[in-house]
């Protein structure tokens, strides 16, 4: 059977693409594919992200909304961690508001998990595998990828984390065709699909952002992750 897939990174396609010869549906691929753009597409998709889907099942169009929610409650403004950072985008220039109050709460491992209790036919500990892969033996920087690393440079070299994954040791944002991996991210990955959402929004990952957004000046509490759900 025919069918298309468009991605914003070869890896990100053939995580799909590998779901989709292996019998599953368009949904699995699509799930398969968006763990797999957590780390082939970095500044454009992330566990700490969120979004929206269109599926069409039969004759039903159906719209998920797992986008980012605001926190319930905010900080002092006195503490508060929040700054803009402008990016050239060469024919205009645009301010991100970065820091610790600028997170809301992420969406899109519960969006995930929904879709794939809807509508998922292979186990959501397969689709996740090409993803877990690709993060432990790492994943080479194509040109879009790389123009994404330079307009967020000033972003990504805020902590040494960022450094360590997209700077080489001079210094310097790495080059096209250079690769990174991501060995705590295929830990999470491997976690999160042994042990389900609810270590993501009850568990070890709500805790420990809740913890370091009480620390660095943000909003986010184990409340807020509890009560998220999408839709």
């Amino acid at each position: 059977m025919a069918y298309g897939l468009a991605c914003g990174h070869l890896e990100t396609l053939n995580a799909g693409r590998e779901i989709l010869d292996n019998g599953g549906n368009a949904v699995d691929a699509a799930i398969a594919g968006l763990f797999a753009s957590f780390v082939s597409e970095p500044c454009m998709s992330s566990p700490g992200g969120g979004g929206f889907s269109v599926l069409r099942v039969g004759q039903q169009t159906l719209f998920y909304d797992y986008f980012c929610q605001t926190p319930m409650i905010k900080c002092p403004e006195s503490k508060q961690d929040f700054f803009p950072i402008t990016v050239d985008f060469g024919g205009t220039q645009e301010d991100f508001y970065v820091g610790a109050s600028s997170i809301a709460v992420p969406g899109i491992v519960s969006g995930i998990y929904k879709m794939h209790s809807d509508h998922g036919s292979i186990p959501l500990r397969e689709l996740v595998q090409y993803a877990i892969a690709l993060a432990k033996n790492g994943c080479e920087i194509d040109p879009f990828q790389h123009h994404d690393f330079h307009l967020l440079e000033s972003i990504l070299n805020l902590t040494p984390e960022g450094r360590s994954l997209f700077f080489n040791t001079e210094g310097q944002l790495k080059s096209i065709g250079d690769t990174y991996k991501m060995a705590q991210m295929a830990d999470f990955l491997d976690v999160l699909a042994i042990e389900g959402q609810r270590f993501y929004y009850e568990g070890e990952i709500a805790e420990m952002v809740s913890s370091i957004s009480l620390q660095k000046g943000g909003h986010l509490s184990t409340d807020d992750f509890k009560k998220y759900k999408a839709h």
